[in-house]
């Protein structure tokens, strides 16, 4: 992409716009990338020992904005200086894809446990990895505590990963973070709404929006 910049005519002020993106891109992916990395089981014990697993959520909300969610921005922030928009153009349109690319990943989070249709993605992978993912820190908070300890259980040391799909499925985390992808979206759209112009790539935005959080 920064290749195809060199062949057009940009105003100093746009590179610098541009560039200043594009690193905070890097310096985001890497980061979540790392904290993805590093896992949330080590906070797991103690939230339920508080009964309170908010820390969890907002953690891994953190590593799916910085590892998908900011590259997603990233894009459609420098697409809007390439083609002349608004700032408020472009903190519209970057709202709209950090929340895409945020639900892209809890979607991807769900369809780990379900599996893509024709087996492109191995079912459960996470689980069998001891992952804390979106629908395991769902269920580990609206699952009665013995059964919460239970969930834990399964995913410590050798999973039992048919028992934690089994609590998992039996609280509808999974169809929670489904509806969770698709506010997340939904929620930002208006503003995109109200500052483009109605058009088919406007049409185009939507429809993909909604595609990404629909997949299964």
């Amino acid at each position: 992409g920064e290749r195809l910049l060199h062949g057009l005519e940009l105003s100093d002020s746009d590179w610098l716009r541009i560039y200043k993106l594009y690193f905070t891109c890097m310096r985001s992916a890497h980061t979540g990338q790392g904290m993805d990395i590093h896992g949330l089981q080590h906070l797991v014990s103690d939230c339920l020992k508080r009964g309170d697993t908010s820390e969890l959520w907002s953690k891994l909300m953190a590593v799916h904005r910085l590892k998908s969610g900011v590259a997603a921005m990233t894009a459609a922030r420098i697409g809007v200086v390439l083609g002349g928009g608004s700032v408020e153009q472009e903190r519209a349109l970057g709202d709209y894809f950090l929340a895409l690319g945020t639900a892209f990943q809890v979607v991807d989070d769900v369809v780990n446990l379900r599996g893509f249709q024709d087996n492109l993605k191995d079912k459960a992978e996470d689980l069998q990895e001891g992952k804390v993912t979106a629908p395991v820190i769902r269920a580990l908070s609206v699952l009665d505590p013995p059964e919460a300890h239970s969930l834990w259980n399964a995913l410590r040391d050798e999973p039992d990963v048919p028992r934690a799909l089994e609590l998992i499925e039996s609280c509808d985390a999974i169809d929670w973070c489904h509806q969770t992808a698709h506010d997340m979206v939904d929620g930002t759209w208006d503003r995109v709404d109200a500052t483009i112009i109605d058009s088919h790539a406007k049409i185009a935005l939507r429809t993909f929006g909604r595609f990404v959080v629909d997949v299964r």
